[in-house]
């Protein structure tokens, strides 16, 4: 079966447009990945592999006991009020308890309350009882922007 070089050639073209257009895909995919913030994977992952609330819980022991401390919150509030609550007591959280605020985006998730109230429980422990609370409470009186 002999063809002809315009059959070739034409074969060729559409081949290479059709790997081009794939690798400029996966060019994309691999950008967009990389560009997400690393709260945006670590929420992401908590979101696929946590379905229930005691799921949340052990996860926080887990994290705990590996000597990763951290919270979920969720981000929305964050653009309009950085002089202010709650955006200090995140980042008093960070800068003086070394808990590692993770910004879950605009919408809050049950399944980061139970993670949260489970590692607060944790932090009773070594922090002292209703640490975290207090400063919770201390700020929002203070700083609250309505």
């Amino acid at each position: 079966m002999n063809e002809s070089p315009k059959h070739v050639y034409s074969a060729i073209v559409a081949a290479a447009v059709l790997l081009s257009i794939f690798t400029a895909v996966l060019a994309y995919i691999i950008t967009v990945e990389a560009s997400y913030s690393s709260d945006w994977k670590e929420t992401r992952n908590f979101n696929l592999t946590v379905d229930t609330c005691d799921e949340a819980k052990s996860k926080a022991e887990n994290d705990f006991e590996r000597g990763l401390v951290r919270m979920y919150f969720s981000s929305g509030v964050l653009e309009e009020h950085q002089n202010g609550f709650p955006y200090n007591f995140y980042n008093r959280l960070e800068s003086e308890y070394n808990i590692e605020v993770i910004y879950t985006g605009d919408v809050g998730n049950s399944l980061h309350k139970c993670y949260n109230l489970m590692m607060d429980d944790l932090l009773d422990e070594k922090l002292g009882k209703h640490t975290i609370e207090d400063l919770f409470n201390k700020l929002r009186d203070e700083e609250y922007v309505q």
